[in-house]
């Protein structure tokens, strides 16, 4: 895995290849890595490289789903497989609710309400009716793909 950057941006992130020095440096192949303020795991994916273990946690939630994420070995073909069968059966169904005038109800989204800094006051106020039907539509064709990969993106834990 060629990783130069996280997969998100965070305010602490540094360059894996100054870690991997490090790491190289200071400990032997098989020795364990500790990293206490993890952000988005480039460390653990250094000490991967490096063929070194790691321990990795961090008090921002936040932080602890990007870097697990970071760090979650997937199986390509098998998502590119899922992705394309994702995208070939919502497509359509998408597109349609674009011909003619929009006049469905979205089914159920969540009933979160934003931060008091933020722009909109909840999901009604960011997205369009059109935007939450079509969002649940995508999001029970992923749930029933059953793929683990696919859904660790939708649906994170709480210990996350």
């Amino acid at each position: 895995m060629k990783k130069s950057q996280p997969l998100h941006p965070y305010f602490t992130s540094q360059s894996i290849d100054v870690i991997k020095k490090y790491i190289s440096f200071f400990t032997k192949e098989g020795d364990v890595v500790l990293d206490p303020f993890c952000g988005t795991g480039t460390v653990g994916i250094a000490a991967s490289m490096e063929n070194r273990k790691s321990i990795l946690f961090d008090l921002s939630p936040f932080a602890v789903f990007i870097s697990k994420r970071s760090l979650e070995k997937i199986n390509v073909e098998k998502t590119k497989n899922n992705f394309k069968y994702i995208k070939n059966t919502i497509s359509n169904k998408i597109n349609e609710t674009y011909l003619n005038e929009f006049q469905k109800k979205p089914q159920k989204y969540p009933n979160v309400i934003f931060p008091t800094s933020s722009d909109a006051k909840n999901m009604q106020e960011l997205f369009t009716s059109r935007n939450l039907y079509n969002l649940n539509r995508l999001l029970d064709i992923i749930n029933s793909t059953n793929d683990e990969t696919c859904l660790l993106y939708t649906s994170p834990s709480p210990r996350d």
